[in-house]
């Protein structure tokens, strides 16, 4: 493989961003690419055919940025919006952090493999029905 290769994925993947095969695939990484950057250290298998660049620990913001570029459509919601904004009524018990998604849309089954800080809890409905327009 090429340095500008390299470079290329390094340019297409930013740090802490989760991808699919698929999703290389559709910007131009063959599989024998992807199979070398992991072989190279450049790529790191999370799960079956889900990779990310090397780097700082993995955040569940970087997971939800990493859906909605995918093309998933999936917001925070619920108690979670709330403790985002500082308005939580009591301490969550434990370490792991529990984050609420809402989409309409199917979740990948690959976000329930982060169970050590934090654990997605997935609504597969609207979270607002839609606004009514202004009078």
């Amino acid at each position: 493989m090429p340095p500008e290769n390299t470079k290329n994925l390094e340019q297409s993947l930013p740090d802490g961003q989760v991808v699919s095969r698929t999703w290389l695939k559709e910007r131009g990484f063959s599989r024998p690419r992807v199979d070398y950057a992991l072989r190279a250290g450049k790529l790191v298998a999370l799960s079956r055919g889900i990779y990310r660049r090397p780097g700082p620990p993995l955040k569940w913001e970087h997971v939800v940025f990493s859906l909605n570029e995918m093309g998933y459509d999936v917001h925070v919601g619920g108690r979670s919006a709330l403790e985002l904004q500082g308005l939580a009524h009591y301490l969550p018990l434990g370490d792991t952090q529990r984050i609420r998604l809402y989409s309409t849309v199917k979740i990948p089954s690959w976000t329930r493999i982060f169970t050590d800080s934090f654990e997605f809890e997935i609504h597969n409905k609207k979270l607002f029905e839609e606004l009514p327009k202004p009078g």
